[in-house]
């Protein structure tokens, strides 16, 4: 878990070092996205933090079919939060980034940067 976590805070630097050559507005797009995305990333967190508490809790019980009640529940929540996610990032994007700023230059980057940010999303989401 700790590791994950390394990890995704990981995600917006690599980010910024992969468009740091494409300019300044390309980096404070990276910088306010990256935002959005830990709060996304922290709700999943939650998720996953408590999916994990159930399952271990009905083995530790010895409950094995409960355990996997749980887990195939665990994985169409993770799936549904993807999706939403994924469809709150394709039509609300740039509103979500436009709350953060206002420069035009930034917001224009949106879209790139939600199609960067979703590959790698969808890596730590399938984890």
């Amino acid at each position: 878990m700790t590791v994950t976590q390394l990890m995704m805070s990981l995600g917006p630097t690599i980010d910024t070092i992969w468009v740091g050559k494409l300019g300044e507005a390309a980096v404070a797009a990276v910088g306010a996205s990256g935002t959005v995305v830990q709060l996304a990333q922290g709700v999943m967190m939650g998720f996953s933090t408590g999916m994990m508490a159930l399952i271990t809790r009905a083995i530790g019980a010895g409950d094995i079919k409960t355990a996997n009640k749980v887990a195939q529940q665990a994985f169409v929540v993770s799936a549904l939060y993807a999706i939403i996610i994924a469809l709150i990032g394709q039509f609300l994007g740039e509103r979500i980034l436009r709350i953060i700023t206002n420069d035009p230059e930034i917001v224009s980057w949106e879209r790139h940067i939600y199609v960067l940010n979703l590959s790698v999303e969808q890596q730590w989401y399938s984890a």
